[in-house]
């Protein structure tokens, strides 16, 4: 893990410069069985702990020993930080549960006379009422909060290398850009490209050998909607089919709801930081969550969700050209409504695009023919190639030309077809 291996470089550095001994540990979302699991890990585990490992199997943990579990995690850390100055590290307190939160509020203003720091991070649009109400009641103590901003491009690039071992090739730096700098999406996508052998290294370079996301990012994602309400979790699943960017009447339309209904959703999927709200609309906070949440479907269901959302779109005003392709990838054989549909996207863009639109005919003939005569069709009739430019619109073509004269036996014939007739 790439945190794990930072905090242990940087607690050698900081005890070889400062005396300083850092502990690092993490909640896990998917244990929550060991109270205050990650401040246990950060004291207790790495190479050096920071208190009495010893001390670790007399801890009392049933969840009516709170109070003494914390009473004897005080005095331990209380003892190490007179031996000298400790930091205590623990990573995605968000998943907290009520025991570390209860930590979070009382050992610091226990402590805050002893070197004892505190660095504990958290996703914002995560953080439950009591983790705020704990970050609150530190910040009036002194405590401080640094916001966290995206990665940077290169940041990117120095995260995939250090995580694969080799210098990352453009093509996997364009699909690691599809993370937007979230650090957490980033390794997440990494360890899934490994683990799907999707990245190939070589001679200190590693080049993508598919652009595709792996199953990791698909588990990752079905794990975290797993832990949401079910309502919201239903609601994520079908925003991922209406696009790149939804109105909330689209998502009420799909979820058949009164939009009333969805406000508590909503309110939970843009908390939980999977929406955001985009000029007026709802979108996926990254383009990388969304074919995530998108991949969790079945196969024959996100082609049905598809297909409703192409008629609540419509149904919604918009455009054939918009819907297209998303039509195009569910329309079973028989949809009669998905050809007309595909047939009014084809004129719009034709319209749209005189060019292309005079492409597609030439694309389509196969009969070879002098090119005067490609001319003569397409271009303006009174500027032709056939016809003189003082010349009337209606006159005939010059009977110098072979066009001409072959266009003139070809009426002599039908005539005389008709005639005989």
């Amino acid at each position: 893990m790439i945190g794990e291996r930072l905090i242990d470089r940087a607690q050698q550095v900081m005890a070889g410069r400062t005396g300083v001994r850092a502990g690092f540990g993490a909640v896990q979302a998917s244990d929550q069985v060991v109270p205050m699991g990650g401040l246990i890990a950060a004291l207790f585990d790495g190479r050096e702990p920071l208190v009495d490992p010893a001390a670790r199997h007399r801890l009392p943990y049933l969840p009516e020993q709170r109070y003494w579990l914390l009473e004897e995690l005080e005095s331990l850390l209380e003892e190490a930080a007179l031996a000298s100055p400790v930091l205590v590290c623990i990573d995605d307190m968000h998943w907290a549960d009520a025991g570390s939160l209860a930590a979070l509020r009382t050992l610091p203003p226990r402590l805050a006379h002893l070197p004892v720091m505190w660095l504990v991070s958290f996703r914002e649009g995560q953080a439950r009422a009591e983790l705020r109400a704990a970050i609150e009641s530190l910040e009036e103590i002194g405590a401080q909060t640094l916001p966290l901003g995206p990665l940077d491009g290169d940041a990117v690039g120095q995260v995939a290398g250090d995580l694969l071992g080799a210098e990352p090739d453009p093509g996997l730096l364009e699909l690691a850009g599809r993370a937007h700098g979230s650090p957490f999406l980033l390794v997440e996508l990494l360890r899934g490209l490994q683990e799907d052998a999707l990245v190939r290294t070589d001679c200190g370079h590693a080049t993508l050998v598919e652009a595709r996301l792996p199953a990791r990012i698909t588990e990752s994602m079905r794990d975290r909607l797993s832990r949401l309400p079910e309502p919201a979790r239903q609601a994520a699943l079908v925003a991922s089919v209406l696009g790149r960017r939804f109105s909330f009447g689209h998502l009420s339309a799909m979820l058949n709801e009164l939009p009333s209904a969805l406000l508590a959703p909503v309110d939970e999927l843009l908390r939980a930081d999977l929406l955001t709200e985009d000029d007026g609309l709802l979108a996926y906070r990254h383009d990388l969550i969304r074919e995530a949440v998108r991949d969790t479907l079945p196969p024959t269901a996100l082609r049905a969700l598809q297909r409703q959302a192409v008629d609540a779109l419509l149904a919604a005003g918009s455009p054939p050209v918009e819907v297209a392709a998303q039509l195009a990838a569910s329309a079973e054989p028989g949809d009669r409504a998905a050809v007309r549909t595909l047939h009014e996207a084809a004129r719009a863009l034709g319209s749209s695009d005189p060019g292309r639109r005079r492409t597609w005919p030439g694309a389509r003939s196969s009969s070879p023919g002098p090119k005067t005569r490609c001319g003569a069709r397409w271009r303006p009739r009174p500027r032709c190639c056939c016809t003189p430019p003082g010349a009337s619109r209606r006159a005939s073509p010059s009977p110098t030309t072979p066009w001409a004269r072959r266009s003139r036996r070809s009426r002599r014939r039908r005539s005389g077809s008709a005639l005989r007739g």
